[in-house]
């Protein structure tokens, strides 16, 4: 079955990735195992989100994000689509109120605007042109229902809703309605608890992070060149706490994470 992935990346991230060593997700190994060969075939994945801002207290955020997204690029079926990311002061109310004071406190608002709408026009018309016979949407956002729900009734297409929910978070019951069927993304092993659906381990076993595809995005032939631009690079990820410090073997010429 012909297959194509529609992930919202915001979505995605502060789902079930934030916070957890698995945030340098390779996601075709991810869709890949997730779908599996021979029923399905992943025909193309798309990949939504916003490029983010440098801010005061975590300065290297825009760096670690343009890090990832050119790995990504070296993946030949997917393509990442942006929308655009916006920061704003404005007030906004304490809670609880104080009795006396000020009643409310300025902020920075940050909101990424644009990747429901571009997922939704490229799920009509990926399924107007008969791109795929079966969709598989990353996204826990209730404004997709109708998207889903028009491809569904419109186009006659099996759209599978994979809600990207970590401990605690609730599926979208509007996306559970029009799915021709939703779950949590299953890894490879169980929790402790015996959910197979309940961990961002999950995402990690199955997707793995920055390997053999990080090094060829870098452009570098050698071992030892990929070696050293790595370690460049990590510098930096390691410091802010984006990854886990890297190892290296000389004997197989690969790249680990170490597991401390």
């Amino acid at each position: 079955m012909k297959t194509n992935v529609y992930i919202d990346g915001f979505n995605l991230y502060y789902g079930c990735l934030k916070g957890t060593p698995h945030r340098w997700l390779d996601l075709a190994t991810f869709c890949q195992a997730s779908f599996p060969r021979p029923r399905n075939q992943i025909n193309r994945i798309r990949y939504f989100t916003a490029h983010v801002n440098a801010r005061p207290n975590n300065p290297q955020q825009r760096v670690r994000q343009q890090t990832y997204l050119r790995a990504l690029r070296t993946i030949a079926h997917l393509t990442i689509h942006l929308g655009s990311y916006l920061e704003k002061p404005t007030r906004m109310p304490l809670h609880p109120p104080p009795a006396t004071g000020p009643k409310t406190v300025q902020v920075m608002k940050s909101e990424e605007k644009g990747s429901d709408v571009n997922l939704a026009c490229y799920l009509l018309v990926d399924a107007f042109d008969n791109d795929y016979d079966a969709a598989v949407v990353v996204s826990n956002d209730s404004d997709l229902a109708e998207p889903i729900r028009l491809v569904r009734q419109k186009f006659r297409k099996k759209v599978l809703v994979l809600h990207p929910c970590g401990p605690g978070r609730a599926l979208s019951v509007e996306l559970r309605r029009v799915a021709s069927k939703s779950q949590k993304p299953k890894g490879g092993h169980r929790s402790p608890k015996g959910d197979t659906g309940n961990s961002s381990r999950d995402l990690g076993k199955m997707g793995g992070a920055v390997r053999k595809w990080y090094s060829r995005d870098l452009g570098l032939s050698s071992c030892r060149a990929r070696r050293e631009r790595l370690l460049e690079v990590t510098a930096i990820t390691c410091s802010t706490g984006a990854m886990p410090a890297p190892r290296f073997s000389t004997r197989t010429r690969t790249f680990r994470r170490s597991s401390t």
